[in-house]
């Protein structure tokens, strides 16, 4: 889980988010100044944040939220709102309203089994989700092709208990795994924070951005 944790920060978007309580009939009133307004109000103070965590201000983007429900009913479901529409131009205003609702009903139907009235939708609360919509100083997924490896990693000799056995393995410092190296389980990878144990049956590799990647290279076999 560690790995895990790890990889995950190294991956995850620069964000910062805000909900608020609406409680309030879903109308094309609401949407034109309700939930706009706060939109207006909440955006800027969550573009700093993520500014302030390294975010590029040129790729920052705002996805906003509605938790609708039936009336009536406790049970919301989460639909995106598009508030790019001039609140003045009750054509565009008008029709993101229907869009909303069509969405909400889907969903209903889908989540529950029969469809909503969509004359009878409250509005739970309003999500904003601020975050930087392209990564340029992290690693990304692409990253994690396959390079050509030039020498397979070689390790200090040890072992491990695992399986019911003891394994020879070879230790790995991590910081000496460059992009490019891989290795055959059983191994052993001393991280900083941590240590990876590959287990038999299972092979590593260091992609081009510098992540590991562990996968399964003999196929499992059922105990029976």
């Amino acid at each position: 889980s560690g790995l895990l944790s790890a990889y995950g920060i190294g991956l995850a978007p620069l964000r910062a988010a805000r909900e608020m309580t609406v409680e309030k009939p879903f109308s094309l009133d609401l949407l034109r100044t309700t939930i706009n307004d706060l939109y207006d109000d909440t955006a800027d103070d969550l573009v700093f944040e993520v500014i302030d965590q390294g975010a590029d201000p040129e790729h920052i983007q705002a996805q906003a939220a509605l938790w609708l429900k039936s009336t009536g009913t406790d049970a919301a479901l989460k639909v995106s709102v598009d508030l790019a529409f001039d609140p003045d131009d009750g054509q565009e205003v008008h029709s993101t309203y229907n869009e909303v609702v069509k969405e909400f009903c889907d969903l209903h139907a889908k989540h529950f089994g029969f469809s909503a009235n969509p004359d009878a939708i409250n509005v739970d609360r309003f999500e904003l989700e601020v975050n930087n919509a392209i990564e340029t100083d992290r690693p990304t997924r692409s990253n994690s092709a396959p390079i050509t490896i030039s020498n397979p990693a070689v390790g200090e000799p040890t072992r491990f208990y695992s399986q019911g056995a003891w394994r020879d393995c070879q230790r790995f410092a991590r910081k000496n795994l460059a992009p490019g190296s891989e290795f055959d389980g059983p191994a052993i990878i001393n991280e900083p924070h941590q240590t990876v144990v590959v287990e038999p049956g299972w092979s590593g590799r260091i992609d081009q951005g510098n992540q590991l990647i562990l996968t399964r290279s003999v196929e499992r076999t059922n105990a029976n």
